[in-house]
């Protein structure tokens, strides 16, 4: 009768592995189906879906490391922030689909001309951004090089869209204290600066100042005599 109790309980014990078993690999399969489904969503929330580009949140994540590795060599970090020129024509003119194509070729362009450690990405519906390791390069050189590629390959025909791009820029040296944050902050306001005071670049480095003037004013005119 003991004997007959024993064979019971170890089936009984038996029965439960099993049962544990099929439920530890269900658990597994689910749980992979829960990342695959965190990681697309984290992927809708730092990817532009129409670019595959970085969107703003991303090139804040992507970023960091590059700032961490930028101080542990002593390096400094630089960033553009590339504005796009007369895309809210295009729109109104040619629609919305003919601006998607703009942005996708200026996006290939900053991919394709910009260095194999700098990150590209998109910054707001007209602008993007790159942030790279170094001081960077002249700006007169960066906006040249992207006009007359876009120039020679024209996602749209000059009487519809002249390529023109308006780049600012920003730098932390290793010695600053500043964020990823601080960096986007400043190269955004340099651009908005060149936008609204039509300011050229010539030559201006990264490590130079923002220009002098205020945003929003413009220099004074010279009085005609």
């Amino acid at each position: 009768m003991r004997d007959h109790w024993m064979l019971i309980a170890l089936g009984v014990v038996g029965l439960a592995l099993i049962v544990m078993g099929v439920v530890w690999g269900l658990s597994r399969r689910q749980c992979r189906q829960l990342q695959a489904r965190v990681a697309a969503l984290v992927a809708d929330q730092l990817i532009d879906s129409m670019l595959h580009l970085p969107n703003r949140r991303g090139l804040a994540l992507m970023a960091q490391p590059l700032l961490h590795a930028a101080r542990r060599n002593g390096d400094a970090l630089f960033c553009l922030v590339i504005a796009v020129e007369g895309l809210a024509e295009v729109n109104q003119f040619h629609g919305r689909d003919v601006g998607d194509r703009v942005l996708a070729a200026v996006g290939q362009c900053l991919r394709t001309h910009m260095r194999g450690t700098d990150v590209v990405g998109r910054w707001s519906d007209t602008k993007f951004c790159v942030i790279g390791p170094g001081p960077g390069s002249s700006l007169a050189d960066i906006q040249r090089r992207l006009v007359g590629a876009l120039a020679q390959n024209p996602p749209l025909p000059q009487t519809s869209w002249e390529p023109q791009l308006s780049v600012g820029s920003a730098m932390l040296t290793p010695w600053e204290e500043g964020t990823v944050e601080t960096l986007l902050g400043r190269a955004d306001d340099d651009a908005l600066a060149h936008q609204a005071l039509h300011v050229p670049t010539r030559g201006r480095r990264h490590t130079d100042d923002a220009p002098v003037y205020p945003v929003g004013r413009r220099p004074a005119r010279k009085a005609q005599r």
